[in-house]
């Protein structure tokens, strides 16, 4: 089953999850867990979720997914079971769920509709285009920015908190492929651009200055440093799913460039690149 729900509405509701007090939140129910989301999607982006969206959400909050979700769910009296396997909330009580989450319901995104002074030289047709490229530029900088902590935390696994020093040092042993040899020359040319980048930046004031030199890699150095990754010796924590991420990561980028520019993609793209973020979020997950 495909996921239904547009781009925008996923970002507000992975927003809605984290501004929920964590222990207060785990100490629920699978069930009234479930009833969060079921309530959050019909009081915050108004739509419903159907089974699959609803497991969604527990995995983007890296919770255990309940076992036969849906038909759990249609023996609750608090639920309304809808056309299309759709859930809500009953009527008769959903102002009992207003009352405790109402107050975690502000993470609207802004609507460039709405906004006041608009460049005059612009058509209504490219200032409401602004509301797309809003989306796509939001999966990007989820996508990269979870890309650089999922490296961050296996190379920490690997090599320890001072990887990044010793990333383009490592010895491979009786190993002379061309190939190998090559990953770790490019892993040094990636390191002194990055280090360079973070030097730069670091004297203009009107930039946020990071810590970490991962944040100063594009998606396509981070592809570089996921498939190094696998060759590491005495890696054994590395994941299962490397073939898969770099892929992901690989179709993402090639819409990299459009969307950083400001440039439009089409809807097919925007499709793909909704798809890909999803699987990418599944597969870091697994």
């Amino acid at each position: 089953m495909e996921v239904s729900m547009e781009a925008k509405q996923i970002e507000l509701m992975i927003r809605f999850i984290k501004k929920l007090p964590p222990e207060k939140f785990l100490s629920l129910t699978q069930m009234l867990q479930a009833k969060a989301f079921i309530w959050f999607a019909e009081r915050g982006i108004g739509t419903q979720l159907n089974e699959y969206e609803i497991k969604e959400c527990f995995k983007f909050s890296r919770l255990n997914v309940p076992t036969n979700l849906g038909s759990r769910l249609r023996h609750e009296y608090d639920i309304v079971w809808l056309e299309g396997d759709k859930f809500a909330i009953n009527a008769a009580v959903i102002h009992e769920f207003d009352e405790y989450y109402e107050k975690f319901l502000d993470v609207g995104l802004p609507d460039i509709n709405t906004m006041k002074v608009k460049p005059p030289n612009l058509s209504q047709e490219e200032i409401s285009g602004a509301n797309k490229n809003s989306e796509t530029y939001m999966l990007l900088y989820l996508v990269e920015n979870s890309a650089r902590k999922w490296i961050n935390s296996q190379m920490v696994q690997i090599l320890g908190k001072d990887w990044w020093q010793k990333i383009d040092k490592i010895i491979f042993p009786n190993d002379n492929r061309s190939e190998v040899l090559k990953q770790r020359d490019h892993i040094r040319v990636i390191k002194v651009a990055a280090e360079s980048l973070k030097k730069r930046e670091g004297t203009n004031k009107l930039i946020k200055q990071e810590e970490d030199y991962l944040s100063y890699c594009e998606l396509g150095d981070l592809i570089d440093l996921i498939r190094y990754l696998a060759n590491i010796p005495g890696n054994k924590v590395v994941s299962q799913n490397n073939a898969q991420l770099i892929s992901c990561l690989k179709t993402i980028d090639g819409f990299r460039n459009p969307i950083a520019h400001n440039r439009a993609i089409t809807e097919e793209s925007f499709e793909i690149l909704k798809t890909e973020y999803i699987k990418w979020c599944r597969l870091i997950f697994e």
